[in-house]
């Protein structure tokens, strides 16, 4: 005997649900740091990416991300050495990572961009209703 394709639909949405009910019950403390913290690296790394392309360290990839922002000044002195430090500073926390943003500056860019909205979203489902979650998805501001 065969199952139709919608009774196969059925029992395996009745799977899901089941697999989200246990997850959501087991979702602890724990886990939901790791993924803070997975959310941090990530954000350093999509603002060390930017960062590195607009200073000229990963190269002219996208010349028009170098766009003059009226009402915004340049950035000062100042700015250029606190972003110089805080690059420095995500170059010895994340020295494998950077190396392959170097590697293929392009990929890994956008690889980082799609981790941190992906964390975002999961954390958002987390800590506020799904709807607001998905609304902002995918939000990168950095």
């Amino acid at each position: 005997m065969s199952i139709s394709e919608e009774q196969m639909q059925d029992q395996y949405g009745e799977i899901l649900r089941e697999r989200a009910e246990k997850s959501i019950h087991n979702f602890g403390v724990e886990l939901y740091l790791r993924l803070e913290e997975l959310c941090e690296k990530y954000f350093d790394l999509v603002w060390y990416g930017r960062s590195a392309f607009d200073a000229g360290i990963l190269g002219p990839f996208f010349p028009e991300h170098k766009v003059d922002v009226p009402g915004i000044p340049p950035a000062t002195e100042e700015k250029k050495a606190q972003a110089a430090e805080k690059r420095r500073e995500v170059e010895e926390a994340w020295t494998s990572e950077v190396a392959d943003l170097r590697t293929d500056p392009c990929y890994f860019h956008g690889f980082n961009k799609g981790v941190l909205a992906a964390l975002r979203l999961t954390l958002g489902v987390v800590e506020r209703h799904e709807d607001a979650a998905f609304a902002e998805f995918p939000m990168l501001d950095t």
